[in-house]
């Protein structure tokens, strides 16, 4: 499902990430890589970790569709 297409035409897609605190969301180009979060504190979230799709990731992952993003203690 494409959830945005800005005036450049291209697509984009919801990336949310569910905390503690809450949810914070940014969108991604498709295609683009998630490199690294982009509030990333090593204080904050030391010892956690993204995952999705029962896989573990910690420095890219390219965005396709919509990611809901849930952190997990390692």
């Amino acid at each position: 499902m494409i959830i945005g297409c800005p005036p450049t035409g291209e697509i984009e897609h919801k990336v949310t990430f569910l905390e503690d605190e809450g949810e914070s969301v940014i969108w991604i180009t498709d295609g683009a890589v998630l490199e690294e979060l982009p509030y990333y504190d090593k204080d904050k979230y030391a010892g956690w970790y993204f995952s999705y799709s029962n896989e573990e990731y910690f420095d890219e992952l390219p965005i396709y569709e919509d990611v809901i993003f849930r952190r997990k203690v390692r």
